[in-house]
């Protein structure tokens, strides 16, 4: 039985019920727990977003009552840029420049003076170490 297949028979239950609540429910009433207890296992099995769509229901609710985040993070790393000045002088030009690239695509160039080279080199490997 493919994915989709086993998905929509093992929603079954869930939509019935969901189904039968929406026909009696008053206007912004919430979802009874009888019917959460049937649809969060199944988020956490096929996943939010199949789920969310499948019972026509709120991404968002459906991830909060998982107990996710309410904001998606793609991953939790390091800050997306940081600035480092090389010298005393913010308008020195640096004696060094590294572009990085990731296998994600994200980038970080580093200008920097001979003498910071083992920052810059620390600031690589965290940069690297962040994609994990």
């Amino acid at each position: 039985m493919k994915t989709n297949e086993r998905l929509l028979c093992e929603l079954q239950p869930a939509r019935d019920a969901l189904q039968a609540w929406r026909l009696i429910r008053k206007h912004r009433q919430p979802i009874p727990i009888e019917v959460w207890e049937k649809i969060l296992p199944l988020a956490r099995t096929h996943g939010v977003n199949a789920v969310a769509v499948a019972l026509r229901l709120n991404y968002r609710a459906l991830r909060r009552k998982l107990g996710e985040p309410s904001i998606p993070r793609p991953d939790a790393g390091p800050p997306s840029f940081v600035e480092v000045r090389p010298g005393s002088s913010p308008h020195a030009p640096p004696s060094c420049v590294a572009e990085l690239e990731d296998l994600k695509g994200r980038k970080m160039t580093l200008r920097f003076a001979r003498s910071h080279e083992m920052n810059a080199l620390a600031l690589a490997q965290a940069f690297w170490k962040g994609g994990r």
